[in-house]
């Protein structure tokens, strides 16, 4: 597998002489993470106080698993750009279901008169979403 992973290397190499090889913006990837939790259980009890009441109960374990993540990031990293912008976005499938996205901009200091060394401090904000489902609720009237 590595002496052909290593040919299609050199074949597109030999193919693309010319070509002009640039840093990657859009990154794909996936992975596994772990929970930080131990098994737990989720209790949740519901009635209302209707003249006929709506009654909801569920007991739901979460189990230590891992769970799997895809996602996209995008970043302009560049020399000559005066604002770093970085976008990312992941879903999470498994046990638990979710996505987060978040956004960071930052302004690249640069620490020498070639630009390559830089520190780049950014502002970061991010949003989340996990859902587990826990059951239905039967609705006895038009109202809860």
């Amino acid at each position: 597998m590595k002496i052909l992973k290593l040919l299609l290397f050199f074949l597109i190499f030999l193919l693309f002489p010319n070509a002009k090889l640039e840093a990657q913006y859009l990154n794909l990837f996936g992975g596994v993470k772990f929970p930080e939790f131990k098994n737990s259980n989720v209790q949740l009890a519901y009635r209302d106080e209707s003249p006929a009441p709506d009654t909801f109960y569920s007991n739901k374990t979460l189990k230590n698993q891992m769970y799997y993540t895809i996602g996209v990031s995008y970043d302009n990293f560049s020399h000559e750009k005066k604002i770093y912008v970085n976008a990312i976005g992941n879903i999470n499938f498994g046990e638990l279901f979710g996505f987060d996205v978040g956004l960071s901009v930052g302004y690249p200091l640069y620490l020498n008169k070639s630009k390559s060394l830089s520190f780049v401090p950014c502002l970061t904000g991010g949003i989340t979403y996990m859902s587990k489902g826990l059951g239905e609720l039967i609705n006895n009237t038009t109202y809860i």
